[in-house]
C-alpha cells in the first residue's frame, strides 16, 4: 500500500497501477485475494511481511 501514496492510497488505483507493469486487471484480482488469503491462513506469512512493511 506504500507504494500507492502518490495516489492518495486510493485503492481502486492499484488495478491501473498493476497494468502499468503488464498485470491485466484479472491476474491482478486473482492474486490480491491469493496473497490476502496466505497471509490470513499463515500467521508466519503475515508477520513477516509487517515486519517487513514496517521496515520501509
Amino acid at each position: 500500500m506504500k507504494g500507492i501514496a502518490p495516489y492518495g492510497y486510493d485503492d481502486s488505483k492499484l488495478v491501473e497501477i498493476a497494468a502499468g507493469f503488464g498485470v491485466d486487471a484479472a491476474s491482478w484480482a486473482a492474486a490480491q485475494e491469493g496473497w490476502a488469503a496466505r497471509i490470513q491462513a499463515d500467521r508466519g506469512v503475515g508477520r513477516r511481511f509487517n515486519e517487513i512493511y514496517s521496515a520501509v
